[in-house]
C-alpha cells in the first residue's frame, strides 16, 4: 500500500477476513471472490432497474460472469473486484439520484459509496469527474433531475472532503 496507490481500507477489510478465518490463501481471496461473486447478480438487477429487458439484463450478467478481467479479479487478492462492485452500486444510486425521484437514504448511500470508492484505490476519483460532466450535460441540456442539482452538488463537495486525507495517493 505505501507503493501503490492503495489505501489502507482494503487490507483492513482483507485483515478482519484473516482474523476471522485464519491466515490463509483463500481467506485472502475471499473479499475479492465476494465480491466478483455478487457484481454477476448486481449487473442483473442494475440492468432490469434501467428498464433493460429480462434478455438483455441476463446476457449482461452472462457477460460478466464470462469476462476474464472480472474472473482474474474476483481469485486475485487484490481490490479490483471489489471496486468493480462498489463502482457499480456507486453509478447505479448516481442514476437513480438522476432518474427517480429519491429519499434521504439514496443520496446518503451514495455519498458513502462514493468515499468508500475512493479510499479503496484513488484513481476511482475520475468516476466523480464523469459524474459532474454528465450533470453538466444534463443541466445544459435542459433536462429535469429529480434530485436538485445544489444536492448533488452538495453530495460531490462531501466526497471531496473525504478524499482529503488521502488525498496524497493522487500524486
Amino acid at each position: 500500500a505505501h507503493l501503490g496507490n492503495n489505501s489502507v481500507a482494503y487490507f483492513e477489510i482483507v485483515r478482519w477476513f484473516t482474523d476471522t478465518f485464519g491466515l490463509y490463501e483463500w481467506s485472502l481471496r475471499l473479499p475479492s471472490l465476494l465480491a466478483g461473486v455478487a457484481l454477476v447478480p448486481g449487473t442483473w438487477f442494475v440492468a432490469r432497474r434501467w428498464n433493460c429487458s429480462a434478455t438483455n439484463s441476463l446476457l449482461a450478467a452472462a457477460l460478466v460472469a464470462m469476462d476474464s478481467n472480472a474472473i482474474f479479479f474476483a481469485v486475485e487478492a487484490r481490490v479490483y473486484a471489489l471496486l468493480q462492485i462498489v463502482s457499480l452500486i456507486h453509478l447505479f444510486l448516481f442514476t437513480e439520484l438522476i432518474e427517480r425521484q429519491n429519499r434521504l437514504l439514496v443520496w446518503t448511500l451514495w455519498i458513502a459509496s462514493g468515499i468508500a470508492l475512493f479510499h479503496l484505490h484513488c484513481t476511482t476519483a475520475l468516476i466523480f469527474g464523469a459524474e459532474a460532466v454528465a450533470c453538466a450535460i444534463l443541466l445544459a441540456t435542459r433536462r429535469e433531475l429529480k434530485t436538485h442539482w445544489f444536492y448533488l452538488l452538495l453530495g460531490g463537495c462531501m466526497i471531496d472532503l473525504a478524499m482529503l486525507p488521502a488525498a496524497g495517493l493522487l500524486r
